[in-house]
């Protein structure tokens, strides 16, 4: 008796987990792609960057915040920044021909040369940021804070402050 409740608990189970792992015969579906291990990011992070749809991200914004004839050359070190930081690096050269195989450590050498060179842009948007906020108007910078995308985020939101 104590056999068959066990086993009628099994089969019990099974059926109703069975629905979850109906779509994939591998296992239950894996994660939206935002949240996989290339990380968060639809707007540029790895694995995700589409210059187009950012493009027409950007100018979707600008007509929505109204930048004005007078403002455009700020807007353009924006945008121009923003897509120079959100660029995928560079893959590292192949070896040379008649060479004895890859240097050693080219790629922690190659990882390392794109974070001083992100770090670089980065410090360009944060500059193209300050001097596009003192260019667009109060009724603008609100329009910003509604229009800006924002990528799409899995977990806990972290906490962190923002350079004033």
């Amino acid at each position: 008796m104590r056999k068959t409740a066990i086993t009628l608990i099994f089969y019990v189970a099974m059926a109703a987990a069975a629905p979850a792992f109906a779509d994939s015969p591998d296992g239950p579906p894996p994660p939206p792609p935002h949240c996989g291990p290339e990380g968060p990011g639809d707007l540029g992070g790895p694995g995700h960057h589409d210059p187009m749809r950012l493009a027409g991200m950007l100018s979707a914004m600008e007509t929505g915040v109204g930048v004005q004839v007078n403002q455009m050359e700020a807007w353009r070190q924006y945008t121009d920044a923003l897509q120079a930081v959100l660029r995928p690096p560079t893959p590292p050269a192949p070896s040379a021909p008649g060479s004895k195989g890859p240097t050693a450590f080219l790629h922690s050498t190659v990882i390392a040369m794109d974070t001083i060179d992100k770090a670089k842009k980065a410090e360009a948007l944060l500059a193209a940021i300050d001097n596009l906020r003192k260019t667009l108007t109060a009724e603008q910078l609100e329009r910003v804070k509604l229009l800006e995308p924002h990528p799409p985020h899995c977990g806990p939101i972290p906490s962190f402050a923002l350079p004033k």
